[in-house]
């Protein structure tokens, strides 16, 4: 600390007044105690045709003493946009129409008070509703719902038909293989041992008759 005191002197670098306590920031910038305070306030009494961001001044640990910029109203405005492409500015609420220091804030604020997507959060689509109805309404309209657990109070959804049917298979096997819609239409055709190609095949299969109809997803393991 010494070494950086004799490279500066007792002067405060901003109200060049002689230092008697020294103050360091995270950016390790030494001022005076009392210009310190008035960095942590903004200093706006000293310029009151300038305005600051009150979402930065919510969240002043966060900034460092050289991080502070007198604004005027219209470059406080321009501020507190959000760019959701440059990702700068505070994300704003649609619902309490309140601004957050940053976009983790604002998903933070989401999970605890509304309700958020997380299937379209894995495309990169911000979607949030009031209410938990809605986003059930949003999960059966744009993804895939399981409707046993919905039956059995519960919520699984899911961002693919194949995903929604593995689960069904695991998790609901009866319910699966007693529902028509998840069966799979074959048809099997009697083959010859005159031909050549399925020789080898009949030996295992010596009989095989045509029979067109349906199999629950749950019992079909032949592939063709």
């Amino acid at each position: 600390m010494s070494e950086v005191v004799e490279s500066v002197g007792k002067l405060c670098p901003i109200c060049h007044d002689d230092i008697d306590y020294f103050a360091y920031g995270s950016c390790n910038h030494p001022t005076c105690t009392k210009c310190v305070l008035k960095l942590r306030k903004f200093g706006s009494a000293d310029e009151p045709e300038f305005s600051q961001c009150p979402t930065c001044r919510q969240n002043i640990n966060r900034l460092l003493p050289c991080e502070f910029v007198l604004m005027k109203p219209a470059d406080l405005t321009k501020h507190r946009s959000w760019d959701k492409n440059k990702k700068k500015g505070h994300p704003l609420c649609d619902f309490c129409k309140e601004r957050f220091y940053e976009m983790e804030d604002l998903i933070t604020h989401i999970r605890d008070l509304h309700f958020l997507c997380d299937l379209c959060m894995t495309t990169g689509k911000f979607v949030v509703f009031r209410q938990q109805c809605e986003l059930l309404d949003h999960y059966g309209e744009s993804h895939h719902l399981c409707s046993e657990c919905r039956a059995q109070q519960r919520i699984s959804c899911f961002a693919t038909e194949d995903r929604l049917g593995l689960h069904r298979f695991q998790e609901h096997p009866n319910e699966v293989a007693n529902d028509p819609n998840s069966w799979l239409p074959i048809s099997i055709r009697h083959v010859t041992s005159t031909d050549s190609a399925f020789r080898r095949r009949d030996q295992i299969f010596p009989d095989v008759y045509s029979v067109d109809g349906v199999v629950g997803m749950s019992y079909f393991c032949l592939s063709q």
